[in-house]
């Protein structure tokens, strides 16, 4: 088969022409020269394969080339690109890139002559674009407790005028607080740094709590700074998350106070205060710490300190040697978990839309959306977590490999349902496994 028997006829959209005087093809590379100075030699930087160009020198002819020569043009004057049939290359998408030639004269009658540049058309293809929901959240997190704490200074609570039980009373609850966050502070194993800063940031408002209980201002950031100060002692997003978490029942054991009298009233709106105060503020702080966890559990590299205790040097002024460590951080492994810690959430935040003043509520309901959405976002792709029963007793191994054709996963299995012989799982016991 010689080359001729290999070219097709060639067309545009449909419209049929002939070669001429030949087609030329603009092929190779983009690349940018760069010459240093004092440097002999460049450096060619390659910036991907040069867009194809195709000059098609074609004719149209016979008795009624001009009704083909009206069509050809149609076709190259069309929107967008189109379908050429190339004689020496085949189908392709190309565009007309450039102004195209039509010669025709008396000497040649009966012939319309074209000159087509055109070029491979290819794709749009833009950067996607998705919404990071999770720093919508923590943004708003923060809108959220500067207007928790303004609230807090002008929604009542005093300890002026007041007998002395009264104010006794105000730091007996702040005493309760602070006892709390030391017991959540000794619950989790925390960054040693992070907990010695923790550990001055609470000795700290101890110390000054007989002036900072008169100014309702300074108390009521100095609230939320510390709650912010717990969150930074977690090693993982999970334990941050969980701290916070038992905070949004602070206050609810406490005795009722019977508002008899004008100083009992201000002994309960100062307790009921403080207790919307710190569970609003562990709500939004929880749905900061969600944010952060991430939709699988995955190794990050983190900077830690390089002493294994966290300890500092000898020298004040000297901060503590960092390494870059891998770090395991745990994460929503279902869809199921990121949706518990949703509704959990948006109760809580709900129960405080119920208490907060005016200029807090639309914040609030802007948190919740905001979580609502990060977390849905977030977990939407990940298994759900399902329940199967096998029908008779088999190793974990077979399980795995009947479920997702992955023997290695018999381990998750067991994991998952602490299952106490791998080798012998009861059939008819129902199991909690991921749906992929």
């Amino acid at each position: 088969m010689s080359w001729r028997d290999n070219l097709r006829p060639g067309s545009f959209r449909g419209v049929a022409f002939l070669i001429d005087t030949g087609v030329s093809t603009q092929i190779g590379r983009r690349g940018q020269l760069h010459e240093y100075p004092l440097r002999d030699l460049p450096w060619a930087e390659d910036l991907g394969r040069r867009a194809r160009r195709f000059a098609v020198n074609c004719l149209v002819i016979g008795s009624d080339y001009m009704t083909a020569r009206d069509q050809l043009i149609a076709a190259l004057e069309a929107r967008g690109p189109g379908t050429l049939v190339h004689p020496y290359y085949g189908t392709m998408r190309v565009s007309v890139v450039d102004a195209v030639e039509v010669r025709e004269d008396t000497k040649d009658g009966g012939v319309a002559r074209f000159r087509i540049p055109f070029a491979e058309a290819g794709d749009k293809v833009e950067p996607a674009s998705t919404a990071d929901t999770a720093a919508q959240s923590q943004a708003q997190v923060q809108t959220t407790t500067s207007q928790l704490a303004a609230s807090f200074a002008n929604g009542g609570y005093s300890t002026t005028a007041v007998p002395g039980w009264v104010t006794d009373s105000a730091t007996g609850d702040l005493g309760g607080l602070t006892g709390l966050l030391t017991s959540l502070r000794d619950s989790i194993p925390g960054i040693p740094t992070s907990v010695t800063d923790f550990n001055a940031q609470l000795q700290a408002f101890s110390d000054g709590l007989s002036s900072l209980i008169r100014t309702p201002f300074d108390l009521g950031a100095s609230v939320v700074s510390l709650l912010l100060g717990l969150g930074t002692i977690a090693q993982q997003p999970l334990d941050a998350l969980g701290l916070y978490t038992r905070l949004l029942d602070f206050g609810n054991d406490a005795a009722p106070i019977a508002a008899t009298t004008p100083n009992r009233q201000q002994q309960a709106t100062n307790r009921a205060a403080l207790h919307a105060l710190v569970q609003g503020t562990a709500a939004a702080l929880a749905a900061s710490a969600a944010a952060s966890v991430p939709a699988q559990t995955q190794d990050v590299v983190q900077l830690l300190p390089a002493t294994p205790d966290g300890s500092v040097p000898s020298t004040a002024a000297t901060a503590p040697p960092m390494v870059a460590t891998t770090v395991t951080l745990r994460g929503f492994d279902t869809s199921d978990a990121g949706v518990a810690v949703r509704d959990q959430l948006t109760d809580a935040i709900d129960a405080q839309s119920l208490v907060v003043d005016d200029t807090v509520y639309p914040s609030l309901q802007d948190l919740r959306a905001a979580l609502v959405i990060d977390i849905d976002a977030r977990v939407s792709g990940l298994p759900a977590l399902i329940t199967f029963v096998p029908r008779i007793t088999l190793p974990a191994l077979v399980l795995a490999y009947r479920l997702y054709d992955d023997a290695t996963r018999d381990a998750e299995i067991v994991a998952r349902n602490d299952l106490p012989y791998p080798s012998f799982v009861t059939g008819g016991q129902p199991l909690e496994v991921l749906s992929d």
